[in-house]
């Protein structure tokens, strides 16, 4: 059966334009060398109408040519492929995924009388055989397999060649030299590098315009060093840039490295620009997974503020995300972890955006932070920047010995903390309390608001006065009064209004175990312990009354997390605590067995 080639797809994919799975007929196979022993195959293409030597296939499809599945004259569907620009203007495309539709037995030989392509000119058939556009050891035979170190290579009287210097695609000589020996003043080097953190994509905007960028950190034997993209280059690479995986990076362009941006023990940092070619790599032997230099917990009161540092421990509890407002008005995820290492210190880490958000402390990880920024906050404590890397469990050896100290011995440990504790002002979510801890350390009796969270039920919500009519003004709560003439005035605004909102004001009883406690949720809140919304509550109170009595049975005996505000005011005289509910979360069982069960080894200690 004939099979039809995507024609016009050699152009589309040289001049670097998107095609869907176009299907191609190879017409020759080559090995070529890049340097480290890893050699790539680089064929010769055809789409029945045109055909093109400057195809480089990923290692990871070798296998493909060795398992005999890859041969002159198959047709081949590409579903992965990037194309890349030399310095000389020549464009290489780097096949990463392909799938063999047709074998070379199948189709019989070669497919319509392509021509050679060549950006910008007209070649003649006649004037080049696609057979003749490889070496003649490649060629001349469809079969052919030559390979370094092969009897093909090999030069008179049987002597083997000199193994070939590594080449970039396109066969521009380059150096695969250790990331330790780059410098601005040589341009001509390929890295073998294993990508150990990666961004998201950016945008920033200034007086000179507007953009996007992504970085990323790269890592060999001899040292680090972080590597930027801007807008083109960010479309081109970031897809094909997976955390974890090793890369050839050949001509990126080195400056000092501006420490502000990047915590690695480099001088340099790298830009990515056209010319630069990123090829994928399967031989991983001799890369790190990361570099760090762990500083162990109990030294951090010996180190400056402001100190970028690395620290591995296990995590022995975590704090549920906040959600703080900069100055510039956005709101940012914030989350506080509690790590312990061997010598049984312990320090507090925060985690932001993100990484505050996806974090799972469950189970007690080992945490590694790379890049930690040390602070004097409470004490000292531990502060992830944007270019951190946090790592659960790493694969590493420090966290092997770490994970089994751990579990032989460190788990019974209270473990001290170099951070202190707050139990007192900020509304920051630290502090779990129990209500009868609240009646006993009487919270709430100095000068300041206390804070505290708690799992309690609710045993009882007063609908007395729960919903209430108040100014339709956005930035106004006041109740209104009923005019009885269709209006309804606010005293706070100085103005009568045709209509009104509900607005919510709940006064609730809620207990845990050991005692029970009077609180006061406002809107937010008690639309959340009621499970309904306040205009809705309010056309109930006003539409069916049993209806509306429901809404509270059914709110009874429901258990949540409660972050409370309790501070001394006065009313009419009367001075008195007064509980306010901040915020209200259904409970994590998994997260609060696990607090469980770290409250009694701390009792049993």
């Amino acid at each position: 059966m004939t099979v039809k080639l995507t024609e016009g797809a050699i152009e589309a994919l040289t001049k670097g334009s998107e095609v869907t799975n176009p299907l191609l007929q190879i017409l020759n196979i080559r090995y070529i060398e890049v340097g480290s022993g890893a050699d790539r195959l680089r064929v010769m293409m055809s789409d029945g109408l045109h055909y093109m030597s400057s195809f480089l296939l990923a290692t990871q499809l070798n296998s493909l040519y060795e398992e005999n599945h890859l041969a002159p004259y198959c047709v081949c569907m590409l579903k992965k492929s990037f194309t890349n620009t030399l310095k000389d203007g020549r464009r290489v495309v780097v096949v990463l995924d392909l799938e063999v539709v047709r074998s070379a037995g199948e189709v019989g030989g070669k497919i319509g009388t392509p021509t050679p392509y060549v950006e910008g000119q007209s070649v003649s058939p006649q004037n080049q055989n696609p057979g003749q556009s490889l070496p003649a050891a490649a060629s001349s035979s469809p079969h052919s397999r030559p390979r370094a170190g092969s009897s093909s290579t090999r030069g008179p009287a049987g002597k083997k060649a000199p193994k070939a210097v590594p080449t970039t695609p396109g066969g521009s000589k380059a150096n695969v030299v250790p990331i330790a020996s780059l410098n601005p003043y040589n341009t001509k080097w390929t890295v073998r590098v294993r990508v150990t953190n990666k961004s998201s994509i950016r945008t920033w905007s200034n007086s000179r315009g507007e953009g996007k960028l992504f970085s990323f950190e790269t890592v060999d034997e001899s040292g680090e060093i972080k590597v930027t993209a801007f807008n083109k280059e960010v479309d081109k690479f970031f897809p094909l840039l997976e955390t974890g995986k090793v890369y050839y990076i050949t001509r990126g362009k080195l400056k000092v490295a501006n420490k502000q941006y990047s915590t690695l023990k480099n001088d340099y940092e790298m830009t990515l620009h056209s010319e630069t070619s990123i090829l994928p790599c399967t031989d991983d032997q001799g890369l790190p997974m990361v570099q760090c230099d762990f500083v162990p917990i109990s030294q951090l009161e010996h180190r400056d503020k402001d100190a970028i540092i690395d620290v591995i421990g296990v995590c022995r509890s975590v704090e549920d995300v906040s959600r703080l407002t900069t100055k510039t008005s956005r709101e940012v995820s914030k989350r506080d972890i509690h790590l312990m290492d061997s010598s049984a210190k312990m320090v507090t880490v925060t985690l932001w955006g993100e990484e505050a958000e996806r974090f799972d402390g469950s189970c007690q990880p080992v945490v590694a932070v790379k890049g930690a920024r040390v602070s004097d906050f409470r004490g000292r404590s531990l502060s992830a920047l944007f270019s951190s890397t946090v790592m659960v469990n790493p694969d590493i050896p420090e966290a092997y010995r770490l994970r089994g100290w751990f579990d032989k011995e460190g788990y019974a440990l209270a473990g001290q903390s170099l951070t202190e504790m707050r139990s007192r002002g900020g509304g920051a979510n630290t502090c779990w309390k129990t209500l009868s801890d609240v009646t006993t350390e009487q919270l709430g009796q100095g000068d300041k608001a206390d804070y505290y969270t708690c799992v309690a039920t609710v045993l009882f919500c007063r609908k007395e006065s729960c919903v209430y009519q108040a100014c339709p003004m956005a930035h106004c709560q006041k109740k209104v009064v009923d005019q009885h003439n269709g209006l309804y005035r606010c005293e706070k605004c100085d103005k009568e209004f045709p209509n009104y909102k509900h607005r919510l004001i709940l006064s609730a009883n809620i207990a845990d175990f050991g005692d029970n406690q009077w609180v006061t949720c406002f809107q937010e809140t008690a639309e959340i312990i009621l499970c309904h919304d306040a205009e809705s509550l309010g056309r109930l109170k006003d539409t069916n009354e049993d209806a509306f009595d429901e809404v509270f049975h059914k709110a009874n005996f429901t258990t949540h997390i409660f972050r409370n505000r309790v501070k001394l005011e006065t009313y009419n005289e009367e001075t008195r605590v007064k509980t306010t509910v901040m915020d209200v979360k259904p409970v994590n069982h998994r997260e609060y067995s696990r607090r469980l069960i770290s409250s009694i080894r701390k009792m049993a200690i």
